[in-house]
């Protein structure tokens, strides 16, 4: 399954990277099923965070009727919304409240996870915070439990103490989401054995593209990620999807017409036999 993450498909407002296209969302099925992507990742930020459609159970129905007339699913939810307000300190019981919100909106949509950023604001610094976070997560899993959604935890912190953090929720429902942008960013080439390492735990990826210590998004292949090694060690590790673009723009290029060269960037490293 390949899918593009909510906002790509259409022109950014005031420069932002990231958006929920508030205007446009309905337009974005449309766009995405011609140019032949598979999903599209529900995105949901703390701006104007009511006005997003999924709390509507009218416009729940017309999410619905999209998904079916042009066969795009919703396999996770991005919620942005975590960045600015975390699971530690005073934020963490709103955003328990929020967390369990959506898993139950996101299950009548068919999202399987929902990708909880502890990235910026919310970073993960320490061992009393991965504590405290643990704590606060666990109360969601019985929400996360009643819908079978995953909750897929995208991070800063090294391949191995990171597997050793998601061990500790002791959940089977308890997921990485991994960001190939971002991670060339921590780590540089190390991206395949992080892969490698973290194998089954991860559940969803992002394809986009930096360099070293470097949070700038590059066009895809203009960057330092080794996709050709990123893509073998997931086929190494049988990961199929969903593969989610959250690649850069590009001033000089539409949005449809750079999204398609996209898809066939990922497609083409795809369809390269395993070596």
């Amino acid at each position: 399954m390949i899918g593009i993450i909510q906002g790509r498909l259409t022109p950014s407002p005031d420069g932002r990277l990231q958006f929920f296209p508030i205007e446009n969302w309905e337009k974005e099925f449309e766009f995405a099923n011609s140019i032949g992507f598979d999903a599209i990742e529900w995105f949901f930020e703390k701006n104007n965070q009511y006005k997003n459609p999924i709390f509507s159970s009218a416009q729940r129905i017309k999410i619905k009727k999209l998904r079916k007339k042009f066969g795009i699913s919703i396999p996770s939810i991005c919620c942005a919304y975590f960045v600015d307000s975390g699971f530690t300190g005073n934020s963490a019981p709103e955003s328990k409240d929020v967390l369990k919100n959506l898993i139950g909106l996101g299950a009548e949509l068919g999202v399987q996870r929902i990708l909880i950023p502890f990235l910026g604001d919310s970073e993960i610094k320490d061992e009393t915070q991965k504590l405290e976070i643990i704590s606060n997560l666990k109360t969601c899993l019985k929400t996360a439990e009643k819908y079978n959604v995953e909750l897929a935890l995208e991070t800063s912190l090294p391949a191995e103490e990171l597997r050793k953090f998601i061990f500790q929720f002791k959940s089977p429902l308890v997921k990485i989401y991994y960001d190939t942008g971002n991670c060339t960013t921590f780590v540089g080439q190390k991206v395949p054995e992080e892969i490698r390492l973290l194998g089954k735990l991860i559940t969803g990826l992002h394809i986009k593209d930096r360099k070293f210590q470097n949070t700038t998004s590059y066009v895809l292949g203009k960057g330092e990620a080794k996709f050709t090694d990123i893509f073998q060690v997931l086929k190494e590790i049988g990961f199929r999807g969903p593969f989610i673009l959250e690649a850069a723009r590009d001033l000089n290029t539409d949005d449809i017409a750079l999204n398609k060269s996209y898809l066939e960037f990922i497609k083409n490293h795809l369809l390269k036999p395993l070596a």
